[in-house]
């Protein structure tokens, strides 16, 4: 059986960074990292994803820019939103 993949979406590379490389695949995942909007647009359009762990603010674009896009190309990735702002 195959892993389903993650993506994780966080301009924060100590956040990414545990969550790639620690957290996720202990639980058994594999998983994608981007850095930016642009990224993880080009990641979820090359490969199908399982969820999406999305940072609210990047540093080209929102989060819910993101959601946005996919809304208009109709595809449907389950996300979580996630934020370090108050």
């Amino acid at each position: 059986m195959e892993k389903e993949t993650i993506l994780v979406v966080d301009d924060n590379q100590q956040i990414s960074r545990l969550w790639a490389n620690e957290l996720l695949p202990s639980l058994g995942y594999t998983s994608l990292v981007a850095r930016d909007g642009k990224s993880a647009l080009a990641n979820l359009h090359k490969q199908q994803v399982s969820l999406m762990l999305l940072d609210l603010q990047l540093p080209d674009m929102s989060g819910l820019d993101i959601l946005r896009q996919l809304v208009r190309e109709g595809k449907n990735v389950p996300t979580i939103l996630v934020t370090a702002q108050g």
